[in-house]
């Protein structure tokens, strides 16, 4: 069974997000806490809500308000094994650059 990945987030910044996973040809899952975007889809993927305890192991926070992104990683970090880095495969980055966990290029 593939490892799914998941974005937390439904709005205009997890598409950007999950587009580049998709490209990427990743298996991701799509989280939001609001129970309106349940059963939506963006991109072909269906929108789940989150349940504390329940979330897939590798995640990243796609939300586009920086304030609310911090909150979001500090009451999930716990259930979190690792952070995942994306980068959409049409975007250039240097070769000598350094990409830090959770980041979204």
């Amino acid at each position: 069974m593939p490892i799914h990945k998941f974005i937390y987030g439904a709005g205009g910044h997890a598409k950007e997000v999950l587009d580049a996973l998709l490209c990427h040809g990743a298996k991701v899952r799509v989280f939001d806490d609001g129970r309106s975007k349940e059963g939506s889809m963006i991109l072909g993927v269906h929108v789940e809500h989150a349940e504390t305890g329940k979330l897939p192991p590798i995640a990243h926070v796609a939300v586009g308000d920086n304030l609310i992104r911090a909150q979001l990683y500090r009451s999930i970090k716990d259930e979190v094994e690792s952070w995942l880095s994306v980068i959409h495969p049409r975007s250039s980055v240097s070769e000598s650059a350094s990409v830090e966990d959770g980041v979204f290029i």
